[in-house]
């Protein structure tokens, strides 16, 4: 059986399940846990970040960052399937194979109130962009791991982070300042996945290129299931978003706890506007980041569009509108090493 998707129209379709094999990129280390010394996340501590879900059993394989209504901001390889001892992509995820939910610190909790669909899903199209020799020697620089979901209805739980630019970010990002991340990560070595949300709080050591270099040895840092995650910091009185979760530093021996690498989500603004069909605009902080009423990628109706839902999309056989996403095992590791996503 699946959970299939719908359009919030049809929000009274049952949900189902199916044990799934996730299509997003994996860490193939042994250690997997949460946010490493960090909190379990109240309401408040939402700020902009959603979870990436499997539709078919409701657990949370990435995180992601709304960035706009209807824009979420993720990593490349949480979008991508990669060939585990080559690297090269080996599929391309549609809007069939994510969920995004939002709102909610336990994603276990979730209905369809708090599911949006994609209408698309792009990952950045020259991820990954390995460097021969990366200009840090954390190995960050410009691997562009990142992408981007469009939804087919605007999220009504959660305020869009503040995107700012490059100038505003860089002179923010002073040595050892605090930067909060976030991800609804596992929390234990088991490979037990749970969607819960962590925080904490992790200092600023380095930017290179368009990836930063946060943490270290002693500091919280990201882990497996976090990928695609916020790496927000104070600007003025905005909480802006500066990073989204990469990966493990090179220079490091084990895959969590002693640093990560984040992509300097600034340096794709212009990208992202171009990838969401303008669902996303640029804007300086603490103006809006999105337009008010965002149109499709195409700029039609996303009744008119032909990748919107209607009833032949899903097939429900059985529960009830509100009831909540089951608590299946069964999450396949399938890709790279040291890379932070379930």
């Amino acid at each position: 059986m699946n959970i299939l998707r719908a359009p919030r129209a049809l929000a009274a379709a049952a949900l189902l399940v199916q044990a799934w094999a996730p299509p997003a990129a994996a860490g193939t280390e042994t250690r997997q846990l949460p946010i490493i010394d960090g909190a379990l996340a109240t309401q408040d501590q939402l700020y902009a970040t959603v979870a990436l879900v499997d539709p078919d059993t409701g657990e949370a394989f990435c995180t992601g960052t709304l960035i706009a209504p209807r824009v979420v901001v993720t990593a490349a390889h949480c979008l991508v399937v990669e060939d585990e001892d080559t690297g090269a992509i080996t599929e391309r995820l549609g809007p069939e194979h994510v969920l995004v939910v939002a709102g909610l610190v336990d994603v276990a909790e979730a209905t369809w109130e708090e599911a949006y669909a994609p209408l698309t899903v792009t990952a950045h199209p020259d991820y990954p962009n390995y460097a021969p020799q990366p200009p840090h020697a954390s190995g960050a620089g410009r691997l562009d791991d990142i992408g981007v979901l469009v939804l087919e209805e605007a999220v009504t739980q959660l305020t869009p982070a503040a995107l700012p630019s490059e100038a505003e970010a860089i002179a923010a990002l002073t040595a050892g300042v605090q930067v909060i991340v976030s991800g609804y990560g596992k929390t234990s070595v088991d490979d037990e996945a749970t969607g819960l949300l962590f925080v904490a709080e992790t200092s600023f050591v380095h930017r290179a290129e368009a990836e930063l270099v946060l943490g270290g040895a002693g500091e919280p840092d990201t882990c497996q299931g976090d990928s695609g995650g916020p790496a927000y910091l104070a600007i003025g009185d905005v909480l802006a978003l500066v990073g989204t979760t990469s990966r493990a530093s090179d220079d490091v021996e084990l895959p969590c706890g002693e640093g990560g690498i984040y992509a300097f989500t600034p340096s794709y603004r212009q990208w992202l506007a171009t990838a969401s069909g303008g669902a996303y605009e640029p804007a300086d902080l603490g103006t809006p980041t999105g337009p008010a009423d965002p149109a499709t990628p195409d700029g039609g109706d996303p009744a008119d569009d032909d990748d919107a839902f209607t009833d032949e999309d899903f097939d429900c056989s059985a529960g009830a509108a509100g009831a909540s996403w089951p608590a299946l095992l069964g999450l396949l590791v399938l890709a790279r090493r040291r890379r932070r996503s379930i």
